[in-house]
């Protein structure tokens, strides 16, 4: 994925790699229901070891449910902490 494509770009190839290319990445969903609105981070390495390290981010926002209401994923956030660097990346897999 080249550094100058577009936020869509960015995103298709994100949805569509496997876990294992984003284990050091963080995962921030939200379920969105109406008096849950829970939100979660989860550790893409974790997700791996759950899903397995060949399945894709996408399919992995497909099967995630909130443990509180059992709704699906409306929100994801793809987040890095780049803390040698003092900064921090993300991009909005889903929009909320």
């Amino acid at each position: 994925m080249s550094a100058n494509a577009s936020p869509r770009a960015q995103r298709r190839a994100i949805l569509e790699s496997p876990l294992a290319e984003f284990e050091a990445w963080l995962l921030a969903v939200d379920c969105g229901q109406e008096g849950c609105r829970r939100d979660r981070v989860y550790s893409l390495g974790e997700l791996a070891g759950v899903y397995g390290r060949k399945v894709k981010v996408g399919e992995v926002l497909i099967r995630l449910r909130c443990r509180e209401c059992g709704g699906r994923v409306i929100a994801a956030t793809l987040k890095s902490s780049l803390a040698a660097q003092g900064r921090t990346r993300s991009l909005e897999l889903l929009p909320g």
